[in-house]
C-alpha cells in the first residue's frame, strides 16, 4: 500500500516539506515521504505469514512525514556514512545503465540502497514500478555482472572529479567522495 499511503501523506501535508515548508511546485518534483519509525523496524517479511502484514503498520499515516530531499537527509543521519554514500552512488549508476540492458524506459525501474536492510546488511534493490512487475527485475538479475561492470565503467570513466548527476547523482557533497564510494560498492558487488 506504499503508493497510496505516500500520496495520502503528501496530500495531508499540503504537498509541502513539514520541516522547511518548501512546496513541490517550488522544488520542481514530488517530495519524499519518510518513515518516522524506520520500515525495517517493523519486521516485515512477505514469506512469513505472521509478519507479512507488518508493512501496514509501517505505512500508517501517523508514521509518515513529507520532507524535501535536504530535510530527508537530515532526518536520517546515517545517510552521510561512507557506505550510504556508496550505496546511493552505485544505485544511481545502475539506474543510469539498466534501461540500456533491459530495453526499457528509465521510469520503468528504480534502484535504492539501504544501509540497514531487513537482511541486517547493506543492500541494493532493483525494482519495477509496474504493479506485480513485468520481468525486468529478473532480467536484471540474469545480467548481474555485465550490469555492474557497465555501472562501474560509467562512474570510473566520467570526467567529473568527485561525482556528478551523470554518474552518481548530485546528493552527496564532494568531501564525501561519492564517486570513489560508489566504485567501492560496485567493485565489492563484483567480487573485486
Amino acid at each position: 500500500n506504499w503508493a497510496e499511503q505516500r500520496a495520502r501523506a503528501r496530500a495531508r501535508d499540503g504537498y509541502r516539506c513539514r520541516r522547511c515548508g518548501i512546496s513541490e511546485a517550488e522544488l520542481g518534483r514530488e517530495l519524499d515521504v519518510h518513515h518516522v519509525v524506520p520500515f525495517r523496524e517493523f519486521g516485515y517479511d512477505p514469506r512469513d505469514p505472521a509478519r507479512a502484514n507488518r508493512y501496514l503498520e509501517a505505512n500508517r499515516l501517523d508514521n509518515l512525514v513529507t520532507l524535501c530531499p535536504a530535510c530527508h537527509r537530515q532526518a536520517e543521519p546515517w545517510h552521510r556514512s561512507e557506505i550510504a554514500v556508496g550505496l546511493h552512488g552505485a544505485a544511481r549508476a545502475i539506474e543510469h545503465v539498466a534501461p540500456l540492458f533491459l530495453m526499457c524506459d528509465p521510469h520503468d525501474i528504480g534502484v535504492a540502497g539501504e544501509v540497514r536492510a531487513s537482511t541486517g546488511r547493506p543492500t541494493l534493490y532493483l525494482y519495477e514500478w509496474a504493479p506485480g512487475g513485468v520481468g525486468l527485475a529478473e532480467q536484471a538479475f540474469a545480467l548481474y555482472n555485465p550490469l555492474l561492470r557497465a555501472a562501474a565503467s560509467l562512474v570510473a570513466d566520467c570526467p567529473c572529479e568527485h561525482g556528478c548527476p551523470a554518474c552518481v547523482g548530485p546528493e552527496a557533497p564532494p568531501e564525501a567522495a561519492p564517486k570513489q564510494r560508489a566504485l567501492d560498492v560496485l567493485r565489492a558487488l563484483m567480487g573485486r
